[in-house]
């Protein structure tokens, strides 16, 4: 019988519990050794079913599940791996992660700025040369050139409809894909309003410029393999600053004062010419 000091594992009941001395005593005691010095079956139990509820749980936390309007981008310690789709699929955790993407889900990116174009009714030549980030008519005429006249600034409000078609690819293939998206949208839309005469911008061409700005952006995103699939361009309003509002109103009246008079005079000279 061990003595009064001591529990039936050989411990001193006064101190700490030596892990390690029992640990010995389980692995090096016989098969139902129950008498003294041994270790008890219960206690023996336990220590086998502490790593196997571990390996379960570790086991079970490797499933998930795609539903079917996304896919699943697999990482191994943060290299690309595979892509899954719709299901349930298994990883080994802590190794490998999953980013679950929608790929069906439209999301939409708004942008508004103000920027320069082709004063109405003005017949000049383009620059290829800008301020940056701005597209400017070159209006640097010489003095010969009667038509040229100054450039006008308009306020555009587009949204981009889009989709991430391509998760790999825009999980990976740029820093910022959304940022890399708004500057695709701006250079688009500078592009093709500076080389339009405000008056389309603001009304008779607008169409046009939809599908202008629509085509460049998607041109863009590809060139980059950013995963982005722009699905619509709709351009929501174009406008003259408030400032410059009243001055742009009275040259529409005054544009289409002289169209009504040249309309009268092309009629007057039909009709002396029939005399």
């Amino acid at each position: 019988m061990p003595g009064n000091n001591q529990d039936p594992w050989g411990r001193k009941q006064d101190g700490p519990p030596d892990l390690i001395a029992l640990l010995k005593r389980v692995f090096n005691s016989p098969k139902g050794g129950g008498s003294s010095g041994g270790t008890d079956p219960k206690q023996l139990k336990l220590l086998w079913i502490i790593p196997v509820i571990f390996i379960v749980l570790w086991f079970l936390v490797g499933f998930y599940i795609v539903n079917p309007q996304e896919q699943a981008v697999v990482t191994r310690f943060g290299k690309y791996t595979y892509t899954t789709g719709p299901g349930m699929h298994w990883i080994p955790p802590i190794m490998d992660s999953r980013t679950v993407v929608n790929v069906q889900n439209t999301r939409i990116l708004r942008y508004d700025a103000s920027m320069l174009t082709i004063d109405t009714d003005v017949d000049t030549k383009l620059s290829s040369k800008s301020l940056p980030g701005v597209a400017i008519a070159d209006t640097s005429a010489s003095s010969d050139d009667e038509g040229a006249k100054d450039i006008s600034i308009v306020e555009a409000y587009i949204t981009v409809n889009y989709r991430i078609s391509n998760p790999r690819n825009f999980m990976f293939n740029t820093a910022d894909p959304i940022e890399t998206l708004n500057q695709a949208t701006s250079s688009a839309l500078r592009q093709e309003v500076g080389h339009m005469e405000l008056e389309s911008v603001l009304s008779n061409q607008r169409e046009l410029l939809r599908q202008k700005v629509a085509k460049q952006i998607r041109k863009i995103m590809s060139a980059y393999s950013t995963g982005i699939d722009v699905v619509d361009v709709t351009i929501q309003k174009t406008e003259t600053p408030e400032e410059v509002r009243p001055a742009f109103l009275d040259v529409i009246k005054a544009q289409g004062e002289k169209n009504a008079y040249i309309n009268l005079a092309n009629a007057y000279a039909a009709k002396q010419y029939q005399l």
